[in-house]
């Protein structure tokens, strides 16, 4: 037996409206699609030359370049990560509640 904490907490999905179970899992598919597409770039650019990968206006500073962009990638998927977590979050209270109707879990606010 283990020993924890139990905490209760509302998430506001911002921008974000659910009508259906299949939306908010198809929410979690296209989260879960873009967080593999930066993972692919970031291990692309770890193994390529930065020369390679770097566009015409950057030639004379590929590294720079990388750093930037790689910056701007990870700033990405940690938010992804994040709204992520949230969606799967709500996708469990939605399992936990069989006895209640998508529409009295949800509560879009638009």
């Amino acid at each position: 037996m283990s020993w924890g904490t139990i905490f209760n907490c509302d998430i506001f999905l911002i921008r974000q409206s659910f009508y259906s179970y299949d939306q908010l899992q198809n929410a979690i598919d296209k989260k879960e699609d873009d967080i593999a597409h930066i993972e692919g770039l970031l291990k692309m650019y770890a193994s390529a030359n930065p020369r390679d990968v770097a566009p015409e206006e950057w030639k004379d500073d590929p590294i720079g370049y990388l750093h930037m962009e790689m910056d701007s990638r990870l700033r990405d998927l940690s938010e992804y990560h994040k709204r992520l977590s949230d969606l799967r979050h709500f996708a469990r209270v939605v399992d936990e509640n069989p006895d209640k109707t998508f529409a009295e879990i949800a509560r879009p606010d638009n």
